[in-house]
């Protein structure tokens, strides 16, 4: 076995703990990105295949892409230091690149409105109320890969690509990696959000008063400059992480001449608008 394949059999728990990580990895509950400054749980772990995804960045891979970004190194580097740790390994031989542009989710059906009860829950918990998240969202039947396995999730349409936003207890993903832009009809003001469950919580104190536009992933700011050279006026409701303070300047350099307003102070105490939202119905208060 070479250097490389040593280096892609480090387990990516083992790697985490050993730079200070405390928490339990568990595939089916995504982490914080604690070496960005990351608030969110935006960082999904399949340890037993070895592989991440930071939905917040779009970035992700195997264990060696996690501590190049980790790090801040090349290649030879991050094999170095994975290769004269002292870090558990797996016993698999670790699996072929996954392009990002292929999709294993397979949508089966659409069953409109959102009925199932789990779901139904799932968005109460974030705050979200049936007159809101029914206007905007569907409820989907899905399989992963070659799997027989169905599962449920809300979904939310994407604009960029054919596919959906798809969300439950357990999943936070995308069928391709694309923007939403919905409410086109209003000309008057755009508001950027990074995530869906933001955008319902505004739409749910002020709807249908602007029209909105969802990264899905920071990672996509640079696919919409054509819709946002559209507006004259620009609400960025993005999270408080390093990612959104990075998209937020993005975005006023490369739009000098928008009147671009960076609405984060008014959930300065939260990870993101939604976070806020659900404390406020919790307690009444910000």
């Amino acid at each position: 076995m070479d250097r490389i394949e040593l280096a892609k059999n480090v387990r990516i728990d083992s790697y985490l703990k050993s730079i200070g990580f405390t928490g339990e990895i568990v595939k089916s509950k995504n982490i914080k990105a604690f070496w960005r400054g990351g608030t969110g749980n935006s960082v999904s772990i399949d340890v037993e295949q070895g592989v991440w995804h930071d939905f917040s960045e779009g970035t992700g891979g195997d264990i060696i892409a996690l501590v190049m970004r980790i790090q801040n190194c090349g290649f030879t580097e991050a094999v170095d230091i994975l290769v004269g740790g002292n870090y558990a390994t797996s016993s698999f031989t670790a699996p072929p690149e996954i392009k990002p542009k292929e999709s294993k989710i397979h949508i089966i059906e659409n069953k409109g409105r959102v009925q199932s009860y789990a779901l139904r829950q799932y968005m109460g918990d974030r705050g979200i109320e049936p007159k809101t998240y029914d206007k905007w969202c569907t409820e989907v039947v899905y399989s992963v890969g070659d799997g027989n396995k169905q599962y449920y999730a809300v979904a939310f349409p994407l604009t960029g690509a054919k596919g959906y936003v798809l969300r439950n207890k357990y999943v936070k993903q995308c069928t391709k990696q694309s923007y939403s832009f919905v409410n086109t009809h209003i000309t008057n003001k755009l508001l950027i959000f990074e995530g869906h469950c933001d955008m319902l919580s505004y739409d749910s104190v002020y709807p249908n008063t602007s029209a909105y536009l969802v990264l899905n992933s920071v990672v996509n700011k640079k696919h919409v400059h054509h819709i946002v050279e559209q507006y004259n006026n620009v609400e960025l409701w993005l999270d408080n992480d390093n990612a959104g303070e990075e998209a937020v300047d993005y975005f006023k350099k490369m739009f000098p001449d928008i009147t671009m307003t960076d609405m984060r102070y008014k959930y300065a105490r939260f990870n993101d608008l939604n976070d806020c939202w659900v404390n406020f119905k919790k307690h009444q208060t910000i």
